[in-house]
């Protein structure tokens, strides 16, 4: 019998354990990711979606289908309810399970506003989607003091602070405004 690898997570990591492994093993083994969408969104870009270098949000992102096509990886959309490593199953969302003998967890990193008193109300993390947006439209309405930084490591990608300030550079509005 194969063994069957669960890779729980399609993003970066996750993809790249998926390709590794398929490369490496091809048909010796049945390879399942598990991811909560259908899509993943390239964080890379989210500096240039919140300094309005991309034009909207559906620009980032990636169809894990498409990864997946003609490759010997399965892909399964549901959210992990529960990993239970006394039986080797992952019990999903959609009421079904799947089986393992090897796991390999790739959530990645989930960014906690609330871990400081009032950083949601104040904040923009430009390290998500939703904050990335929020970030873009506080910045189109004018706002021009924005303090870029992170208060507790680790957080998603090292020179994300760097690369975002480095953004705002070339942001349109301030073309707009006679500063470059």
């Amino acid at each position: 019998m194969k063994p069957r690898i669960a890779i729980l997570g399609g993003g970066f990591g996750g993809l790249q354990a998926a390709r590794y492994l398929s490369r490496l093993l091809g048909e010796k083994a049945d390879i399942t990711v598990v991811n909560d969408a259908d899509k993943i969104v390239f964080k890379p870009a989210l500096t240039y979606l919140a300094a309005g270098l991309r034009s909207s949000a559906e620009e980032l992102y990636i169809p894990l289908k498409e990864k997946f096509t003609g490759s010997r990886v399965r892909l399964e959309v549901a959210s992990v309810r529960e990993i239970s490593p006394g039986d080797n199953r992952v019990k999903l969302d959609s009421g079904s399970a799947i089986e393992y003998d090897y796991l390999v967890i790739a959530l990645g990193a989930v960014p906690d506003d609330n871990a400081l008193p009032g950083l949601a109300e104040a904040n923009a993390n430009p390290w998500t989607l939703e904050g990335a947006l929020k970030l873009r439209r506080a910045l189109e309405a004018g706002a021009r003091k924005v303090i870029v930084g992170s208060f507790k490591p680790p957080y998603p990608c090292p020179p994300a602070p760097i690369e975002l300030a480095g953004s705002w550079l070339r942001a349109p509005w301030l073309a707009a405004e006679g500063w470059r």
